[in-house]
């Protein structure tokens, strides 16, 4: 339903190389998504591909817990490497949602059923995850912990609710998103993270920093946090570390956090339950994944052309105060926050892209996402938490003429106001039709032609 509110069911993606999916009909289409921002190198980066391609010809193991993995002792070495200060132990899991659940458990466990509640900032990603140890029937992979508990809610960005919030002496560990993608792309405020560490090194607290979005170079550095010069206690990353092939996650907590418990207390740094959890392709993929975000200086591309895509926004902010409020983000992690949908138009205008487009794409957001792909080719996505913002997370490869395509055709969209932009909008919908099973090419057998890169004669 989703899909067909933003006009995105009438498209089959085929291939995808670099910046661009290729569509059944050889359109190509210029990501500016980036998987949710889980694309650092783009799709099917040759290296990655090699490796994965290497490693299945080798036939070597790849899964299953009987023997110690090479690959994931060499993950675990490079990030510990890459890690700031004492941040080098590392527990590698499968996603997002195991890091978060695996970080407050290392947390929980260092800080004792005395200090058993968390605090965590509203509006964040990762929502339901550090449920995991409290729901989990298995003792054993409790690890001793209750299966009831409660949590503290701070407002993002708001240092004294958290000092309040820290005063409790139950706390006894914050999970905090570094940069807030959910929520609308939300940096944190100047100061904000120094005064966080201050707060909970003041009470005891231990701080676990979620970079499981904005971690892995989108911000231009490695770890958002590193722009404000502090440490966490504790980190979680995933998405951009399986290089958009394969999902590999990991918590990286500072030395000496982790508990060494009793013969009774199973440790929190166990690995996780699956069987094919640890495998080696997963392992292989993200490091070779690291190599190339610091071989082809990737972090200092999303830095650079981050701030180039930016100055470029704030242009059309300038342009269109009307429509454009707000630019915001790090590096390649951009939020473009735009006006409501009730702003300028008529009121049968509005009831009618309302009566599309209900609350699931958002207000103009939805209407400038939905006309980007259907007539300019370039794909962006919306933010969970606030429908009038454009979410801008392309891979860490884009170039400056990549920045130029995407602004322009934002820019000949603005130019036509609201209430037209409402009204091509609902003639696109109603044009749209949902790719139906009948409609998708069957092929015989897998289609292992390399996708060649269209001259730029090809778009439409």
């Amino acid at each position: 339903r989703r899909m067909q509110l933003l006009a995105f069911d009438s498209m089959l993606a085929k291939h995808a190389k670099d910046m661009y999916y290729l569509d059944a009909h050889s359109r190509e289409v210029l990501d500016f998504s980036g998987g949710f921002g889980a694309l650092a190198t783009g799709h099917n980066h040759p290296r990655i591909l090699a490796v994965r391609r290497r490693l299945a010809e080798r036939r070597s193991r790849n899964a299953g817990p009987a023997f110690a993995s090479r690959y994931a002792a060499a993950l675990a070495t490079n990030l510990a490497r890459i890690a700031p200060g004492d941040l080098d132990v590392v527990q590698l899991c499968r996603n997002g949602s195991e890091a978060i659940a695996g970080a407050v458990r290392i947390a929980r466990q260092a800080q004792g059923p005395r200090r058993s509640q968390v605090a965590y900032v509203s509006r964040s990603r990762y929502g339901r995850a550090p449920a995991a140890p409290r729901v989990i029937n298995s003792t054993h992979r409790r690890s001793g912990f209750r299966r009831t508990g409660s949590a503290v809610w701070v407002p993002y960005g708001d240092t004294g609710a958290l000092a309040a919030a820290l005063r409790k002496r139950r706390i006894g560990t914050l999970l905090l998103e570094t940069v807030q993608g959910s929520a609308g792309v939300v940096p944190p405020p100047l100061g904000y993270l120094r005064e966080v560490r201050r707060l909970c090194d003041q009470h005891g607290v231990l701080w676990i920093a979620d970079e499981v979005h904005c971690g892995t170079g989108r911000t231009g550095r490695f770890f958002a946090f590193e722009h404000d010069g502090v440490l966490p206690d504790i980190v979680t990353l995933a998405r951009s570390l399986g290089g958009g092939a394969v999902s590999v996650g990991a918590v990286i907590a500072r030395r000496g956090v982790p508990q060494h418990p009793g013969p009774d207390t199973p440790s929190a740094m166990a690995p996780g339950t699956a069987t094919v959890s640890r495998t080696g392709e997963a392992y292989c993929t993200a490091i070779e994944e690291l190599s190339v975000l610091y071989d082809e200086d990737l972090i200092g591309n999303a830095e650079r052309t981050g701030r180039y895509l930016r100055r470029r926004l704030e242009g059309l902010r300038l342009s269109y105060p009307d429509l454009v409020t707000d630019i915001r983000g790090m590096g390649l992690m951009v939020g473009v926050q735009l006006a409501g949908i009730s702003a300028g138009v008529t009121s049968d205008v509005y009831s009618a892209a309302r009566l599309h487009s209900g609350d699931q794409p958002g207000g103009l957001a939805g209407v400038v996402g939905s006309l980007l792909l259907a007539e300019h080719g370039v794909l962006v996505t919306l933010t969970e938490h606030d429908r009038d913002v454009l979410r801008l997370e392309p891979p860490l490869t884009i170039q400056p003429q990549h920045v130029d395509e995407f602004v322009d055709a934002l820019d000949e969209l603005l130019s036509r106001g609201m209430h037209r932009l409402i009204l091509d909008y609902l003639s696109v919908v109603r044009g749209s039709s949902v790719v139906r099973e009948s409609s998708v090419v069957r092929e015989s057998s897998p289609d292992t032609a390399p996708v060649q890169a269209l001259p730029a004669t090809s778009r439409q």
